[in-house]
């Protein structure tokens, strides 16, 4: 018998795996990126990203409550990556209103 997987969890898992592909589908889109893989390793750099997602999650409800509709995957969390995000993989302090001034455009 498998156990059902919480629905909290689940949008977390997501939301950490579409950060996680996004990366991956072309690093050389995020050279920042890549020189904190080579520091610290695929393991830390995919926990780091993991630490992303609460910032993500609040990014996305801000913007779908802006009235934007572009998708989640394929539009957004590469926005949020190349403009609420630092070379450190730490939320900039603007991200609400770059994620405002973004997403106003649909």
């Amino acid at each position: 018998m498998t156990k059902e997987i919480p629905q909290e969890t689940l949008n977390f898992a997501t939301s950490a795996m579409t950060l996680w592909e996004t990366y991956l589908e072309d690093p050389t889109s995020y050279p920042y990126v890549e020189h904190l893989r080579g520091d610290n390793g695929t393991v830390e750099l995919r926990d780091m990203f993991a630490q992303l997602v609460p910032a993500l999650d609040a990014a996305w409800e801000v913007a779908e409550e802006a009235g934007y509709v572009d998708p989640f995957d394929f539009e957004f969390v590469p926005l949020f990556l190349n403009e609420c995000v630092d070379d450190e993989l730490q939320v900039k302090p603007d991200w609400k209103e770059v994620v405002l001034r973004n997403t106003n455009r649909s």
